[in-house]
């Protein structure tokens, strides 16, 4: 999962030039964070019973989804899980669902903040 650099948790500039402001942002950062717990449900469940063809389709939207706010940690852990779900590799895809679930823990937080934090 890493590349020449360090990924991060969020990157708000870049964030800020995929969606031209603070106010869209929040917009799909409150979309995201609604839809995130029936998401990883959905995760938990596949994976819980094996369904690596359903995992795959699942980590596949979550990745778009991160995409679009520029968390580069979690989109680049659902992309794990994506590929190594669609791979039949259950190994990785178990390591690479604990990947995402520590990467959500850290960027919900910071979402929380910037939607809430005033505008400098």
């Amino acid at each position: 999962m890493t590349g020449e650099h360090e990924l991060q948790v969020l990157s708000l500039e870049t964030a800020m030039e995929l969606m031209g402001g603070m106010e869209l942002f929040t917009e799909i950062a409150g979309m995201l964070l609604a839809e995130l717990p029936e998401l990883m449900d959905e995760i938990h469940l596949h994976a819980a019973d094996g369904d690596l063809v359903e995992l795959s389709k699942t980590a596949h939207r979550i990745k778009g989804n991160f995409g679009v706010i520029a968390a580069e940690q979690a989109q680049a852990a659902a992309k794990d899980l994506e590929y190594s779900s669609r791979d039949g590799d259950r190994l990785a895809a178990e390591a690479a669902l604990a990947e995402l679930e520590a990467a959500i823990e850290l960027v919900v937080p910071e979402l929380h903040r910037l939607m809430t934090e005033p505008a400098a």
